[in-house]
């Protein structure tokens, strides 16, 4: 279950999630914009951060620009059972990896060690953390 998404961008608003299902709409977009539609109002994007958080692959043209500098996006969910959270720079080297806490405790493809660090952050490649997810979520 996922239950937040959060930034160090200034700007960004926290997105909370419910238990069951949960629509993403644009309430009262019309009157933000100035537009009357609820376009460019950030629906979109929140599916984008839950792919690039859980592992998605990344455009040259995502997050380019200058007030993505060391800046960050993080997951808070449940996954197998497991709360984590799942921190990944926007840009940088530091993208293609995630800083992931909580309790990884028979989650495959980790050393003891890695598993002992999780309580305060182990980070981990990209492509580790997406077979580690196939693994514990669908059995692959």
């Amino acid at each position: 279950m996922l239950h937040s998404i959060t930034s160090t961008l200034p700007n960004f608003a926290t997105v909370e999630f419910k238990p069951g299902m949960n629509f993403i709409v644009a309430v009262g977009a019309a009157q933000r914009n100035g537009k009357g539609t609820a376009n460019s109002v950030g629906k979109s994007s929140v599916f984008f951060l839950v792919d690039f958080l859980l592992g998605g692959k990344v455009g040259a043209k995502d997050f380019n620009s200058d007030k993505f500098q060391d800046e960050s996006f993080t997951l808070s969910a449940t996954l197998a059972g497991r709360d984590v959270s799942i921190t990944r720079a926007a840009c940088g080297k530091e993208r293609n990896s995630v800083l992931v806490i909580g309790d990884l405790h028979g989650w495959p493809g980790l050393t003891e060690a890695q598993i002992d660090q999780a309580k305060e952050g182990v980070r981990l490649t990209v492509k580790v953390w997406r077979m580690i997810l196939g693994k514990v979520l669908f059995d692959l």
